[in-house]
């Protein structure tokens, strides 16, 4: 739901425009999940942190069974935390294996679920979770974000009763980070 400007050049389309985005650590391993759509994530970080943007890249299997493969670059954030501009472009599988070359050490590895708020709430709600389950040297690590349209939207936000710590504004569960930083120390995990 980030506020994004689809651009077409050359035949493909990037996806230009703010991320305006909440993370929370969840209290328990989400029941029924299943049922709905997911990816599996594979995700490297050419440059991450020490004051510069953010470049990542992507490779998601969908439920689907389609492969995707694409370069994210992200400013620094603003706002709490809360806000950062996002420019994302679909690469050729080509491409992306020879920028994976240069993760090596920043890698995350997860199982993305779409799932609606309402699954959590029992409540119409317009947002969807984005349920991360981890895997590799991170597992057990279970994170949800959400995706707003405005600012104010994220600030009022009142998270579902499964959702835990708002983690947002530490970083320290940004994937660049677990990616680079591991695991942070005292971090709940479960497994299914």
């Amino acid at each position: 739901m980030s506020k994004t400007v689809e651009i077409k050049q050359e035949g493909a389309e990037s996806m230009v425009g703010l991320e305006i985005e909440r993370k929370f650590l969840l209290r328990e391993y989400p029941r029924g999940i299943e049922q709905f759509p997911f990816s599996k994530v594979r995700q490297g970080y050419v440059v991450s942190g020490n004051g510069f943007p953010t470049v990542r890249v992507r490779r998601e299997l969908t439920s689907e069974r389609k492969t995707r493969w694409y370069e994210t670059i992200k400013s620094n954030k603003r706002d709490s935390g809360i806000v950062r501009d996002e420019v994302t472009i679909p690469i050729t599988q080509g491409q992306f294996e020879a920028l994976w070359e240069m993760t090596e050490g920043r890698r995350v590895y997860k199982r993305r679920y779409f799932v609606p708020l309402e699954h959590f709430t029992g409540e119409e709600s317009p947002y969807i979770a984005h349920l991360d389950i981890y895997t590799g040297r991170l597992k057990g690590l279970l994170t949800a974000e959400i995706e707003f349209l405005t600012l104010l939207a994220a600030r009022i936000f009142i998270p579902p009763q499964a959702f835990g710590s708002d983690v947002t504004r530490t970083g320290q569960y940004s994937n660049s980070r677990l990616a680079v930083n591991g695991m942070p120390a005292g971090s709940p995990l479960f497994f299914p």
